[in-house]
């Protein structure tokens, strides 16, 4: 399939081919590293409570912290475009949230450690929508796929 296009699933039916690009715990890693300006509460020289940062490259986060770590409602915005706004634990985007692609793309719904896990819906620019269940960033058991036309069509991922 081509970059953003579609993958071909049995039965005749195209489905979009989903390729997250959330960033990964090393990303994570490069944050807290990248000597980032940081404007908020502190707890004992913490990060702890509401602030934002924002680090040379154009990434920020507004939200709240607990002890130098993402953790309760934030927005982190990505030096490509890409915005989470949500729930964070640890760090992580963990929790109900909307991830919105710098392509306009966009997934509402649970995460854990940064991956679509649990029940969502990936929304894509040209009109298809994914709803169903996900583990671990991939498409799992039963989904409602509704096509660009409209037309609805349940199908199983495994």
């Amino acid at each position: 399939a081509e970059e953003g296009g579609y993958a071909p699933q049995s039965g005749g039916v195209y489905v979009p081919e989903v390729q997250p690009t959330f960033p990964t715990m090393q990303q994570h890693l490069e944050l807290s590293t990248a000597k980032p300006t940081y404007y908020g509460e502190l707890d004992d020289g913490w990060p702890h409570g509401r602030g934002i940062t924002v680090w040379a490259d154009g990434r920020v986060y507004d939200g709240h912290w607990n002890r130098g770590v993402f953790s309760g409602l934030g927005t982190c915005v990505w030096y490509n475009g890409d915005t989470y706004e949500g729930e964070w634990h640890d760090g992580f985007a963990h929790g109900l949230g909307k991830y919105t692609f710098a392509t306009g793309d966009c997934y509402e719904g649970m995460m854990s450690q940064d991956r679509f896990h649990g029940h969502g819906a990936l929304t894509h620019t040209s009109g298809w929508k994914y709803r169903g269940g996900w583990d671990n960033g991939v498409l799992q058991g039963w989904a409602l796929v509704v096509l660009s036309s409209g037309e609805k069509v349940k199908r199983h991922f495994n």
